[in-house]
């Protein structure tokens, strides 16, 4: 169906895709948690954004 709407059970995903200093491309959907090298880590972990009250926060955390 081109240009029609689809309505999924899962509700709405945000994806993005890196290539990381290993040389991986590695897809990340919000809420999974996914493992990477030290080194991956510390590079996607430099990432940050504003969000609607201005605030500096971070794309990504690391989970224990």
């Amino acid at each position: 169906m081109c240009g029609g709407r689809r309505k999924t059970e899962e509700g709405l995903r945000t994806v993005k895709s890196y290539i990381l200093p290993s040389g991986v491309t590695k897809t990340f959907r919000v809420g999974r948690t996914e493992e990477v090298s030290d080194r991956d880590a510390d590079f996607l972990l430099s990432y940050h954004y504003l969000d609607k009250q201005g605030n500096d926060r971070p794309v990504f955390e690391v989970v224990q």
